[in-house]
């Protein structure tokens, strides 16, 4: 099969009509465009859309009903263990259509959030005493996945990807003093870097979730440079281990 792969919900909106694919794995957090406008801007279209999954880092009691409800056909939790996501492509597809062992991916380069602006504070920070990466969870997902190598390096490019996706929400929130903004992608941060054993981005993701439901603003700035940071430092040890 052909994977191709959108940067943004309107990208997606274009990607549609020039490619007619069988089958949509919808992300929810995009730039542009999130991924249940862009759903709705297709249904409006077009009545034979194919199945839309839709795929989010939050991983919340309810939100498989909830993006049904919203007019998605299924739901996917990231990250997506190879066995989870071939269930749902025999669930939606003919089976003619499923072979994600060989695929091509379409896909153009993201702009990476700027990488040296770093206060004192964080670049004082010593990635050797710090436990970026938890091997017992990368051990679970590699049993779950089947000991897949491949799988294990799509997973991380996909973490990366997305979390470059929520820095850039961040720094928007921040500069449109948009708190939702900020409490939104944070909280996608947390669950995504839990999930892949990402140890010090959740510890500070967590933290940074509890600060702002008390809205201490002026600690939170001071956190999220701290965050940008540590995302830095273990995208560096991703690469180094698995990339």
């Amino acid at each position: 099969c052909k994977v191709i792969v959108a940067n943004n919900g309107q990208e997606a909106l274009d990607i549609y009509e020039e490619n007619k694919p069988d089958i949509i794995l919808m992300d929810i957090q995009m730039p542009v465009m999130d991924g249940i406008t862009s759903m709705k801007e297709l249904r409006s279209k077009h009545k034979d859309l194919p199945p839309v999954i839709a795929v989010s880092a939050n991983a919340l009691e309810g939100d498989a009903e909830k993006y049904i409800a919203l007019g998605m056909n299924d739901y996917i939790s990231k990250p997506i263990i190879g066995n989870t996501l071939q269930k749902k492509l025999k669930q939606w597809l003919k089976p003619s259509k499923i072979n994600i062992q060989n695929t091509n991916s379409v896909t153009e380069k993201k702009k990476n959030p700027d990488e040296k602006k770093l206060n004192k504070k964080t670049a004082a920070l010593n990635e050797d005493e710090l436990t970026l990466i938890d091997s017992e969870t990368i051990n679970s997902i590699k049993i779950q996945a089947g000991n897949d190598e491949s799988f294990l390096k799509m997973l991380f490019e996909s973490f990366i990807e997305d979390s470059e996706i929520l820095l850039e929400e961040i720094n928007k929130g921040l500069t449109e003093n948009d708190t939702p903004m900020i409490k939104n992608s944070v909280h996608s941060f947390k669950g995504l870097s839990g999930t892949i054993g990402a140890v010090e981005l959740h510890k500070k993701s967590t933290l940074i979730n509890n600060e702002l439901k008390k809205n201490d603003h002026k600690i939170i700035t001071s956190e999220l440079e701290e965050l940008k940071t540590l995302y830095y430092l273990t995208k560096k040890k991703i690469k180094k281990l698995y990339l």
